[in-house]
């Protein structure tokens, strides 16, 4: 269905949200919804028990499971089952931990280059 029927639809269909007023145009869509305001999570993973609100959150999220992993990040050769996790990893603590490797030298070199040069010589006592 075209895009300009489909926003019709959320004007016309009564697929209108109780708790915000959001219009949905299919009555499943209006359902998911409901869920950010109730917190409600049905789908549980049968691997580990985690729930999701979403079915297709759950089906992602069975994928980490699998063994097989072929997305590797470039700077630290982690795997994993998800393009998506990869990308999340990428952006965060993959660059968070190379930021925190890279200012761990910067003060070692300062320490050594600034510091260890005005201490006092402790064999001289």
């Amino acid at each position: 269905m075209p895009a300009y029927s489909m926003h019709v639809r959320t004007h016309t269909q009564g697929c209108r949200c109780n708790y915000c007023g959001k219009c949905f145009s299919r009555p499943w869509l209006l359902q998911g919804h409901i869920r950010t305001h109730t917190g409600e999570k049905p789908f549980k993973c049968h691997i580990c028990n985690k729930a999701f609100a979403d079915k297709s959150n759950l089906r992602a999220h069975v994928q980490t499971h699998s063994m097989t992993k072929p997305f590797i990040c470039k700077r630290c050769g982690k795997t994993f089952a998800l393009k998506s996790y990869l990308y999340k990893h990428e952006e965060s603590s993959c660059l968070r931990h190379q930021e925190h490797k890279r200012n761990i030298h910067r003060y070692h070199h300062h320490h050594h280059h600034h510091h260890q040069k005005t201490l006092p010589n402790q064999n001289h006592r």
